[in-house]
C-alpha cells in the first residue's frame, strides 16, 4: 500500500510537470555542457578569443584567485594576459556539471574543475588546481552564453576544538 501511494506521488508529480518544459530542460542542460566543452577546449588551446566567446556580452567573471572582470572584451583581455602568465601551457578539464534550469532563458550551473600544467614563478610544476566553479547562463539569440561566472578553490575547513 505505502509503495501504491509513493508511486502514484510520483506519477503525480511527473505529470505535473509540463512535457515541453521537461524537453526544454533536457536541452537547455546539453547545450550547457556543449558550451562549457566549447570553453575548455578554448582554454587548452590557449585561446583567449574563443574562451571570451562563451560570456555574454554583459558578462562578468570573478576567477579564484579574487580576480575580476566585467564585460566580454574585458574578460578576453584578461584571459589573454592569463594565458601568457600562469596559465600557458596549462590544461583544463571540467570534471562534473550539474545544471538547474531558472525558467525557459535563465540557468545556473556548478560544475568541478581541474587545471594542470601550472608552474610557479621559477618554472617549478604547481600540483593540479582543483576548483568549483557556479556560473549564471542566459539564452540569447537562440544560443546559451555564461552571463555571470564564479570559480574559486575549497578551503580545508580549520580543525575541531579538542574537548
Amino acid at each position: 500500500m505505502k509503495k501504491a501511494l509513493v508511486s502514484i506521488i510520483l506519477v503525480a508529480s511527473l505529470a505535473a510537470t509540463p512535457v515541453p518544459m521537461r524537453a526544454a530542460e533536457s536541452g537547455t542542460t546539453a547545450a550547457i555542457e556543449h558550451l562549457n566543452q566549447e570553453f575548455a577546449s578554448a582554454w587548452n588551446a590557449h585561446d583567449a578569443a574563443k574562451m571570451g566567446s562563451v560570456w555574454a556580452e554583459s558578462g562578468d567573471l570573478i576567477n579564484p584567485f579574487g580576480q575580476k572582470a566585467s564585460g566580454r572584451a574585458a574578460i578576453v583581455k584578461f584571459f589573454d594576459a592569463e594565458q601568457a602568465g600562469v596559465m600557458k601551457g596549462t590544461t583544463y578539464k571540467i570534471e562534473s556539471l550539474s545544471v538547474r534550469q531558472i525558467d525557459s532563458r535563465t540557468a545556473i550551473g556548478d560544475w568541478e574543475s581541474v587545471i594542470t600544467g601550472m608552474k610557479d614563478p621559477g618554472g617549478k610544476p604547481l600540483p593540479p588546481f582543483p576548483h568549483h566553479v557556479s556560473a549564471v547562463y542566459v539564452e540569447k539569440g537562440g544560443h546559451w552564453l555564461m552571463e555571470s561566472v564564479r570559480a574559486y578553490g575549497f578551503q580545508t575547513p580549520p580543525a575541531a576544538p579538542m574537548k
